[in-house]
């Protein structure tokens, strides 16, 4: 569980759009990676790590500062898939900032443990 204090929480707020605003700059996160879409889930099941890799480059070359991480696979997968998108990813893209999207908490540690940003 993450918790902000209340000065973090006055400066945070995030909308419906995956949008946040941060002293008032807007920051884009790319969610294209989402293994409920079935090219990802594909992807995933494959570990076709170059067509991850090329999706996620192509996001941050569009003006993503974030990427959205969702494995969205069956629950006994989902850590190792999430912990093979992030390795993936950053193997890739070593500075880009992750926003890990999970609903098993399993998951989002197996990312967050080997997560670099």
């Amino acid at each position: 569980m993450i918790s902000f204090s209340v000065t973090a929480r006055e400066k945070f707020r995030m909308n419906s759009e995956k949008c946040e605003r941060v002293k008032g700059k807007m920051i884009i996160i790319g969610d294209k990676i989402n293994g409920t879409r079935k090219e990802i889930a594909t992807a995933i099941e494959n570990r076709d790590s170059r067509f991850i890799k090329r999706l996620a480059r192509e996001q941050i070359e569009a003006g993503a500062d974030y990427l959205d991480l969702n494995a969205g696979t069956h629950p006994d997968k989902e850590p190792a898939d999430m912990a093979w998108l992030v390795t993936t990813v950053q193997e890739e893209l070593p500075q880009v900032k992750l926003c890990l999207d999970s609903a098993n908490p399993k998951a989002l540690s197996a990312g967050i443990e080997i997560a670099r940003r």
